[in-house]
C-alpha cells in the first residue's frame, strides 16, 4: 500500500501539525486566522483571553457575528476592513476593543492577508494587550502636563513680580541718578567728592541695566511659530557667533552637522536661544581661540534635538546648582538672565535643556523640541 492518499494525512505531517498548533498555542501573543467566509479558522489561547472568549467560542465563528455589533469596537472592526480593501501587509495599530463584560482595553494589531493563486486565503491577525502600557504613558502625559502647568505658573507669578519691582525701581533710580549728576557738576573735580558721584552714577547705570533686563525678560511677546529651516538657522548663528567673538579679539573653529530638519518653532525667540548659547560659549572660553560644535538632528520619535559643544573653561561644581537662576553669574558685568531666559523659550515651546558641563574641559548644552 502506498503512504498517503488525498483523504489521508502521512504521521509526521500529523506530527509536525500537533507540533505547530502546540507552539502556536503557547505563544504570548494572541494570534487569528480567518477565511474568505469571514470565519475564525486559527485561534490560540491567547488570542481567547485577550479578546474575553474561550476558544471554542472563537473557532469557526463568524467575526461579523462576534465583533461588529458592538459600536466601541468600529476601529477595531476596521483595521480588518482596510486590510481586506487596501490589500496591505503589516498594518499596524493601536486600537480600543470593548470585551462583552464591558471592559475596555488598548489592544496593539499587527495583520496581514494571505494570498493563493485563486486569491485571498485568509488574514493573519496578531494581537497584543497594551492596557498597562497605554495607561502609564496616559499617565506620564498627565504628569508632564501637570509639570509644564505648574512651571507655567511659576513663571507668571516670577514675571508679574519682576516687573512690579522694575518699575518700582525705575523712578528711584531715575532721581537718585539725577541728583548724582547735578550734584558732581556742582561740586566740580573737587576730590574725594568727584570720585564718589562717579561711583554713584556707575551704580546707577548697572541698576538701570539690570532694569531693562527684567523689562525685556517680562515683556516676551506671544510666540508665533512657523516652519524654520534648522541648517539655515545655524549659519546664521555662525556668522553671529563670529562676529560676536571677532569682538573680543578671539577666533573660533565651527563644527556643524544638521540634518535637513523644518522645525515649527517661534524664530526670533528660537534664535535668541540658541544666541545666548553661544555667546556663553565664546565668553567663557578661556583662551583666544576655541571650538564650538553643533549638532541637530531628528530623533525615531520625531523630537528635534540640537547640541552645542564648546571646550571651554566649563562650569564649577558649586555653581552647577544656580545656573538657571535669574540674576546668577560670573561675568564681571554681566546681568545674569541669560541661561534663565533660554529655560523659559524652552518651556514657550514646550521643550527641554540639559547642560553637561567638567571644569576645564567643556560645556554641552542639549535642547529638546517636541515632535512638531
Amino acid at each position: 500500500m502506498q503512504d498517503g492518499t488525498d483523504t489521508e494525512r502521512r504521521p509526521e505531517d500529523l506530527i509536525k501539525a500537533i507540533i505547530i498548533k502546540n507552539i502556536v498555542d503557547s505563544l504570548p501573543v494572541g494570534i487569528l486566522v480567518i477565511n474568505p467566509r469571514g470565519q475564525i479558522s486559527v485561534a490560540n489561547r491567547s488570542a481567547a483571553i485577550i479578546l474575553g472568549y474561550t476558544k471554542d467560542q472563537l473557532l469557526g465563528k463568524g467575526w461579523a457575528e462576534l465583533f461588529l455589533e458592538i459600536e466601541e469596537n468600529t476601529d477595531f472592526n476596521q483595521v480588518i476592513l482596510d486590510v481586506i480593501q487596501e490589500e496591505r501587509l503589516n498594518l499596524h495599530r493601536t486600537v480600543q476593543y470593548k470585551r462583552t463584560t464591558g471592559e475596555m482595553l488598548y489592544l496593539s494589531m499587527t495583520t496581514s492577508f494571505l494570498k493563493a493563486q485563486e486569491g485571498l486565503e485568509g488574514i493573519v491577525v496578531l494581537l497584543d494587550d497594551v492596557t498597562t502600557l497605554h495607561q502609564l504613558q496616559e499617565r506620564e502625559k498627565t504628569i508632564l502636563e501637570e509639570r509644564h502647568r505648574i512651571q507655567r505658573e511659576k513663571a507668571e507669578s516670577l514675571n508679574r513680580l519682576a516687573a512690579a519691582v522694575a518699575h518700582q525701581l525705575r523712578n528711584p533710580l531715575t532721581s537718585i541718578g539725577g541728583l548724582a549728576v547735578l550734584m558732581k557738576k556742582k561740586i566740580g573735580r573737587e576730590e574725594p567728592y568727584d570720585t564718589y558721584f562717579e561711583n554713584i552714577l556707575s551704580d546707577v547705570r548697572r541698576l538701570e541695566r539690570i532694569v531693562k533686563s527684567v523689562e525685556e525678560y517680562t515683556a516676551a511677546p506671544a510666540l508665533i511659530p512657523v516652519k524654520v529651516d534648522i541648517a539655515a538657522v545655524l549659519e546664521e548663528l555662525r556668522q553671529e557667533g563670529d562676529a560676536m567673538a571677532a569682538g573680543i579679539s578671539r577666533k573660533i573653529e565651527w563644527r556643524i552637522h544638521s540634518q535637513p530638519i523644518q522645525a515649527t518653532v517661534d524664530p526670533k525667540s528660537f534664535k535668541d536661544a540658541l544666541g545666548e548659547i553661544v555667546r556663553n560659549a565664546i565668553e567663557f572660553l578661556g583662551r583666544p581661540d576655541g571650538l564650538i560644535e553643533i549638532v541637530a538632528r531628528r530623533e525615531s520619535d520625531g523630537r528635534v534635538v540640537i547640541e552645542i559643544a564648546d571646550n571651554g573653561s566649563g562650569i564649577s561644581t558649586e555653581n552647577k546648582p544656580f545656573i538657571f537662576d535669574p540674576f546668577f553669574t560670573t561675568k564681571a558685568v554681566g546681568i545674569g538672565m541669560g541661561l534663565c531666559k533660554v529655560q523659559r523659550i524652552m518651556a514657550d515651546h514646550n521643550g527641554k535643556i540639559f547642560i553637561e558641563s567638567q571644569p576645564g574641559i567643556g560645556t554641552r548644552v542639549k535642547l529638546e523640541f517636541p515632535n512638531v
